[in-house]
């Protein structure tokens, strides 16, 4: 695997294509999944609720495995069922 950015990628690397999405071609879970990375990748935690579980996840996982490999194999799950919680907001209210 080869990596497009720097290793022990944290949550402003991998989250950085959420913006660069139009989110009208994308789904509908871009428009919540960006309020959850901006406020991870910035002061404003409180955008969200799960900005800080985003933070807690993307900041631990670095110290938590050996490896870039193991890191992104272990937080794909966890990214991908934020992805779709977001999807489900408009659906829940």
């Amino acid at each position: 695997m080869k990596w497009v950015t720097r290793q022990r990628p944290k949550v402003d690397r991998i989250g950085a294509g959420v913006r660069t999405y139009d989110p009208a071609k994308r789904g509908p879970a871009l428009p919540h999944l960006a309020l959850v990375v901006g406020g991870a990748e910035t002061r404003q935690r409180k955008l969200t609720p799960e900005s800080r579980g985003l933070l807690a996840t993307a900041r631990c996982s670095p110290q938590a495995y050996g490896n870039d490999q193991e890191q992104l194999a272990a937080e794909l799950p966890a990214y991908g069922a934020l992805y779709a919680w977001c999807g489900r907001q408009e659906d829940l209210g």
